[in-house]
């Protein structure tokens, strides 16, 4: 491997890095303060970045929360996934569903916790991830 794709390869994976953080350092603010109330200044300070890195890696606040639930809905998507290929009986199946979607919720309490508290955003949110606008 050359040293330009070796750097290439640093870099992307730094890149990724700064975008989890960034996404793990919201996630805790729109928590603590609740969407509204976080800025993007506040993510910002709280990240150690500036406001243009931010803005480098999201397009706004809603382009971090909509990441943010994308993200979760993937991390649930891969353990269904895996239930449903287990080779167990439909009933285990079942079970082991149900148990899931009480482990993942109680692990993501707290972001649940955003939408229930700002409901008018979660019908904004299904509005947009329908192909609507905010």
């Amino acid at each position: 491997m050359s040293d330009f794709d070796l750097r290439k390869k640093r870099e992307l994976k730094r890149r990724k890095e700064n975008r989890e953080y960034i996404l793990e350092v919201a996630e805790k603010l729109f928590v603590k303060n609740g969407y509204r109330k976080t800025a993007m200044d506040d993510i910002a300070a709280e990240a150690q970045f500036s406001k243009a890195t931010i803005y480098r890696y999201f397009e706004g606040k809603l382009d971090i929360l909509i990441h943010i639930v994308q993200d979760s809905m993937n991390e649930y998507r891969d353990i269904l996934m895996d239930i449903i290929k287990d080779n167990i009986s439909a009933e285990k199946k079942i079970k082991k569903i149900i148990h899931s979607i009480l482990s993942y919720f109680q692990k993501k309490k707290n972001l649940a916790r955003v939408f229930l508290v700002e409901r008018d955003l979660m019908k904004k949110f299904v509005r947009v991830e329908k192909g609507g606008h905010f």
